[in-house]
């Protein structure tokens, strides 16, 4: 091969290499670089050290915002879309092998049923149990790993404060039901900044059953697709 030769050829794969790294920079959070960076060595080293923060090990505390769609269980109730809106504190354990979550949730639905349209408006207070089959995900310190290691399931036990409305007349009760469900989170930024925000997309089965209607058990559970907003605080 000429010299020539040779440099066109030195020139492409240099090309082709550039090409590749910005490709992947691309398909990762602007944060994401932050993951990779080199340690601070020298005299700044040792202030850095002091001030360092907790980085993320899947063990977090977290305050998030819920909201979304939600319609009724009950299969004599047409399915009108309500709202559902609620907060909720979780503690996560290392890897995020499972969490706990304790969330108080008001939903509001207009089911219509044979004799009529029925306003149904619920205050839920619950404490859920989240388990991830893929923790060991969270080991490779991408934020690609952080979304796979956040996938969850869920299950959990509530009580709930029942409102029924129909032709003016108005009943509450209150009855114990239960949920299951599952979802994923993305971090917004570098979680081993020490604190992060979350976006989280959750499905949830609620389960509840009240003899508010005097003909028969009524179920007033729904299902709920949540979206939420988190605050987390690295803790271990």
């Amino acid at each position: 091969m000429s010299l020539r030769g040779l440099k066109h050829a030195v020139f492409v794969a240099a090309l082709l290499s550039t090409s590749a790294d910005a490709d992947v920079a691309r398909a990762q959070p602007p944060w994401a670089s932050e993951l990779y960076a080199e340690p601070v060595k020298g005299a700044g080293a040792s202030d850095l050290q002091q001030n360092k923060p907790i980085l993320y090990t899947g063990a977090a505390l977290g305050l998030a915002l819920h909201g979304g769609p939600t319609v009724m269980n009950d299969d004599s109730l047409s399915s009108r879309v309500g709202f559902v809106a609620g907060v909720a504190g979780r503690m996560t354990g290392l890897l995020q092998l499972s969490d706990g979550e304790l969330g108080y949730h008001l939903s509001r639905t207009s089911p219509s049923g044979r004799a009529g349209e029925v306003g149904v408006m619920r205050h839920g207070f619950s404490f859920t149990a989240g388990f991830h089959p893929l923790f060991l995900l969270g080991l490779g310190n991408r934020w690609i790993h952080y979304v796979i290691n956040s996938v969850h399931a869920d299950i959990g036990g509530s009580y709930h404060l029942t409102t029924l409305s129909f032709g003016g007349d108005t009943r509450t009760r209150g009855d114990i039901g239960w949920q299951w469900g599952g979802g994923l989170d993305l971090p917004l930024q570098n979680p081993n900044k020490g604190t992060s925000w979350w976006l989280g997309l959750r499905y949830r089965q609620v389960r509840v059953n009240t003899d508010l209607a005097t003909e028969r058990i009524l179920n007033v559970g729904q299902h709920q697709l949540l979206v939420s907003l988190e605050h987390r605080w690295n803790w271990k």
